[in-house]
């Protein structure tokens, strides 16, 4: 799949959509499928100094088009990809496809024994994928294993919740659709635009399993982004919002460093987008699957 299918791997859309012939959701009892935009109208809880605004920045895979790493896929991220694509399931869907997943991932995390469960729930509708102006039919493949493809659509919704032994937990929200209607899927070509991502965590560490102790907000609308080979995108932008900070990122070539400007509503910033390697490649979701 291309990158702009890769760094989609966000699931699910419970909320209707665009697009002629069908493709809307049903009733699936998925925990994913309440994820709304609605979501995130929410404030982030935290802060961030220019110093950390900048490495926040830095390290968001999203900002590249093949984002520098010292090492391959980590051994959560493969357990994670397996089990995706043992539960997952992909059927026609009017005139699209739809992916959906539910599934306990306890066993991927390091902590494991100190962990009572990690369930992760997706679905991806309007769902499709074009090779050279053939429709791939995605039900014979894999989440994780199907053709590249030159074109597609997609509305994801993405949850997970993670509960420790001591009551501490943490939950995920993630919807990917259009930034004009959030109901509306995105489509990509070789131009990705229109489609916003967004990401909300909310924090339980009060060892009570109800006491909100953090809320982390992220957003990235993408904005007639084009891509080549290289590090960086060819051109195009994205608007972002990271904690207290918004700002664009702007792509001049594809090795070309990229430069943004960021604000937190009294002190305007500017800088050269810097990768710094990874230990692994696999960050293609934002930290979803660490």
């Amino acid at each position: 799949m291309p990158y702009f299918a890769i760094i989609l791997l966000f699931v699910l859309a419970g909320c209707g959509g665009g697009g002629s012939g069908g493709g809307s959701s049903s009733s699936s009892g998925l925990l994913a499928e309440s994820v709304s935009i609605d979501d995130f109208n929410v404030v982030s809880t935290y802060e961030l100094t220019e110093q950390q605004i900048r490495e926040r920045i830095n390290d968001e895979s999203v900002f590249y088009r093949d984002k520098p790493s010292s090492g391959g896929i980590s051994a959560r991220s493969e357990c994670i990809n397996d089990l995706e694509d043992l539960y997952g399931t992909i059927g026609p869907s009017g005139d699209y496809y739809r992916y959906e997943f539910q599934h306990d991932m306890k066993n991927c995390s390091s902590d494991a024994n100190i962990t009572k469960s990690e369930m992760t729930s997706e679905i991806r509708s309007y769902y499709s994928e074009t090779i050279n102006g053939e429709k791939t039919n995605l039900s014979e493949y894999t989440i994780n294993n199907n053709p590249s493809s030159t074109s597609g659509t997609f509305l994801t919704q993405y949850f997970r919740e993670k509960i420790w032994n001591n009551n501490n937990k943490y939950y995920v929200n993630f919807l990917a659709s259009s930034a004009s209607n959030p109901v509306i899927h995105c489509s990509y070509t070789s131009v990705f635009n229109n489609c916003e991502f967004r990401y909300k965590w909310v924090y339980y560490y009060n060892n009570d399993l109800k006491t909100v102790t953090g809320v982390s907000l992220k957003k990235f609308e993408f904005k007639n982004v084009t891509q080549s080979g290289g590090t960086y995108y060819a051109s195009g932008s994205i608007n972002f919002r990271i904690e207290n900070w918004a700002g664009t990122m702007t792509f001049s070539g594809s090795s070309t460093p990229s430069t943004y400007t960021a604000y937190n509503g009294s002190q305007t910033i500017t800088g050269t987008l810097g990768p710094t390697s990874t230990g692994f490649a696999d960050d293609e979701i934002g930290g979803l699957k660490y």
